[in-house]
């Protein structure tokens, strides 16, 4: 259970990486500053943290290292 749930993690990871560089995009293809993008970008980029720490706290629960980085 827990490898296929670190994959779900891991894939949900991906997302949120794919919009981030989308927002990344947004932002410096815009002329104005738009506050709302940053908050947006910020919240983005809090998400994937978070989805790094369940990573990491599924690995320790499972006592071995899940994650690796080279491929994310």
């Amino acid at each position: 259970m827990t490898h296929r749930y670190v994959q779900q993690l891991q894939k949900a990871r991906e997302r949120l990486v794919a919009h981030r560089r989308e927002m990344a995009e947004i932002i410096i293809n815009t002329a104005a500053f738009i506050p709302e993008r940053a908050v947006e970008f910020t919240e983005i980029q809090n998400a994937i943290k978070s989805i790094d720490e369940a990573i990491e706290d599924e690995a320790k629960r499972a006592g071995t290292v899940l994650r690796d980085e080279d491929n994310m």
